[in-house]
């Protein structure tokens, strides 16, 4: 049974939360709950739990000030946010304290139970390995594996593939992807493509051709204008440099 703390300055949500939910029933027993930040801190400090849920908007220190002592300290706690629609971008920004995941308010059965066996699976992966940091954010996995998926399907992937791959809504996961990369999903293919090129063109019994059809290009005109338009000259220009 993994332990879990349950921080959030409004009694009824808390006690909702802590009470309602069969939390045994898929391994997590609420150990303690906080109405504030440096409660909070001062249970982690103590006896850091398996988890903690805190909300973002608390009456001192913030769910960010949270995450982020967590994250400084190394305390070997996942962290999920609870967060209204308000707060969504706000919580982003908690990516580099490497939060796990979030749930909106107002909660639901389904969404808590989700995202806990998310945060089970991540824990049973983490049992007995004493050497593991603090483990990845949902959104950082779901962007790790959706570029490992693009890496190894550069000459048919799109969008609808990627997003398949995660288990995403497609017009959702464009979204998702750029606001977690910075990047458009296609700019991002794009580099890899281009990078992609580069590596091959070192390798002189690789004709244009066959590259071109590696990368998912229908001929060979039009990947030596995206590489020339990419990197401003062709690919026979590239490869004669780079074997001057």
């Amino acid at each position: 049974m993994y332990t879990l703390v349950v921080t959030d300055d409004e009694f009824e949500i808390r006690n909702n939360i802590c009470s309602l939910f069969p939390w045994n029933s898929i391994g997590f027993q609420v150990v303690q709950q906080c109405s504030s930040g440096n409660e909070t801190i001062q249970c982690l400090e103590k006896d850091p739990p398996d988890v903690l849920l805190t909300d973002i908007c608390l009456p001192d220190l913030s769910g960010i000030e949270i995450a982020k002592y967590v994250y400084e300290h190394s305390i070997p706690t996942i962290v999920v946010f609870l967060s209204g629609y308000q707060e969504f971008s706000f919580a982003r920004g908690a990516l580099k304290y490497k939060v796990f995941d979030y749930i909106l308010k107002p909660t639901d059965y389904e969404s808590i139970q989700t995202v806990f066996e998310k945060v089970k699976a991540e824990l049973d992966s983490n049992k007995g390995n004493s050497e593991s940091s603090v483990p990845m954010s949902y959104p950082e996995k779901v962007i790790e594996q959706s570029k490992k998926y693009i890496r190894a399907h550069l000459a048919d992937v799109t969008y609808i593939s990627a997003a398949l791959n995660v288990g995403f809504n497609p017009s959702y996961f464009s979204t998702y992807f750029k606001e977690y990369t910075g990047q458009n999903f296609s700019d991002y293919v794009l580099q890899v493509k281009m990078e992609r090129a580069r590596q091959l063109l070192a390798d002189v019994s690789l004709s244009s051709s066959d590259i071109a059809e590696m990368l998912g290009y229908s001929n060979v005109s039009n990947f030596a204008r995206v590489f020339k338009s990419y990197y401003h000259m062709t690919p026979t220009e590239y490869r004669k440099g780079k074997n001057l």
